[in-house]
């Protein structure tokens, strides 16, 4: 019967990863964004990183885009729809059904993209993550489908 040498497998060796605190001069919060740190100057101490008072409008600025937009749900769009072409229950609930389905399709898609694409890319890694999207593509596009004719 062969010998197993049973050992722990070495980590290779990795710096740390560089983080920059960048601190509140008001309140002494940290951030790891320069752009964290002004919205929350500017949103809350109303105020830039010179310490002078900040406009309305450069406020809004930072306000708009710290909003998340709100999505339609799928039964919104598909009520919207069925009062729009007077659509009976069972087809809007068939319609409420393919936008599930297609936003599944769409984050499945997304996370795909994500999983073949690394953080810490080189060229090489792009290459091979380009070829990867064109086959999926073309993959995609061998899948014949008269659902939405």
């Amino acid at each position: 019967m062969p010998k197993i040498k049973h050992t722990t497998r070495k980590e290779p060796e990795r710096p740390p990863l560089a983080t920059k605190e960048l601190a509140c001069s008001h309140c002494s919060q940290t951030f790891s964004k320069r752009y964290n740190l002004r919205r929350h100057l500017a949103l809350i101490h109303k105020c830039d990183e010179q310490a002078q008072p900040m406009s309305a409008a450069d406020r809004e600025r930072f306000k708009a885009g710290a909003r998340k937009e709100e999505q339609e749900t799928s039964r919104d769009i598909a009520d919207e729809l069925a009062s729009t072409y007077a659509m009976p229950t069972a087809e809007r609930r068939a319609n409420e059904n393919l936008i599930r389905a297609m936003r599944a399709a769409n984050r499945e898609f997304c996370s795909r993209i994500r999983r073949a694409l690394p953080l810490n890319r080189s060229k090489k890694d792009i290459d091979r993550f380009l070829i990867v999207m064109q086959q999926q593509c073309q993959e995609a596009e061998r899948h014949d489908s008269n659902e939405f004719v």
